[in-house]
């Protein structure tokens, strides 16, 4: 398994487990709607979406944060 692989399963997983679309991930954790479905598909994404993605899904596992939909109701800003 390639890091790739690894972090969609990662976000598979997380997003199985607290309900969230994986759509709703993206645009939470990277701003895009899309990122998964192009990290998926084996499209690029950029080094700095890949990691945030993957620091996020750890700091949040860590904490034992848990999120639900309604955590997406607001616009997130990731630009700090």
């Amino acid at each position: 398994m390639n890091i790739r692989e690894k972090l969609v399963d990662d976000i598979r997983a997380y997003c199985r487990e607290s309900g969230v679309s994986l759509s709703a991930f993206g645009v939470l954790v990277v701003n895009d709607g899309k990122f998964f479905s192009r990290l998926e598909s084996g499209k690029n994404v950029t080094l700095k979406n890949f990691e945030r993605a993957q620091k996020w899904i750890d700091d949040a596992r860590q904490a034992g944060v848990e999120l639900t939909p309604e955590d997406f109701s607001d616009p997130v800003d990731i630009a700090s």
